[in-house]
């Protein structure tokens, strides 16, 4: 059994990259979180204990999460957590770590914007029955998308799906394809 745990915090340093002996990128970074206790003798909230984590992220998320966060981020993450006592000859402690199966900003503290990564694929085949049918596969998910999420094409009219509302936004082809990455604003 592994434990799970979501946290939520500030990160500490500026992630660190590194690589494997396999080339797998890992960033890691420090992240605190620290307990905010009322004290009703001077009615404001006070800082309480702080506990400190190290966070490792493996491959994608690894280099994501040093292309997006940086210290002093508010962040939220999700992954397995590992205890660990350590000595040495001068002093011991324990060690608590966490790697990362998610690392996102906390919205909570501001807003971010969000880019696909791109990936490169080669082209594949498309199956019989879509070939057969003239159905376009989706490319992102593998198999045949609805047609809300199908790019415009031009023997194809457009379904904005009713009327445009007040604040309603729409993301430009381009745009979708620039490679990019989260950012606190």
């Amino acid at each position: 059994m592994q434990d799970t745990i979501t946290i939520r915090g500030f990160v500490a340093t500026d992630p660190a990259v590194r690589h494997t002996a396999s080339g797998t990128t890992v960033a890691g970074f420090r992240l605190a979180t620290t307990e905010r206790r009322f004290d009703r003798d001077a009615g404001t909230w006070v800082d309480a204990h702080t506990n400190w984590y190290s966070v490792s992220a493996f491959g994608q998320l690894g280099s994501n999460t040093a292309q997006s966060i940086k210290k002093g981020n508010p962040v939220i993450v999700t992954g397995r957590l590992r205890v660990r006592d350590w000595s040495t000859e001068e002093r011991s402690g324990t060690s608590v770590d966490v790697v990362a199966d998610a690392v996102g900003l906390d919205l909570g503290y501001g807003s971010g914007a969000f880019v696909r990564n791109q990936r490169a694929s080669a082209p594949r085949e498309e199956p019989r029955e879509e070939r057969a049918a003239g159905a376009e596969p989706a490319e992102d998910f593998g198999g045949p998308a609805h047609d809300a999420f199908a790019p415009a094409r031009a023997d194809r009219p457009a379904d904005d799906g009713g009327e445009e509302q007040e604040g309603d936004e729409r993301v430009g082809e381009e745009a979708a394809r620039t490679p990019g990455v989260l950012t606190a604003a």
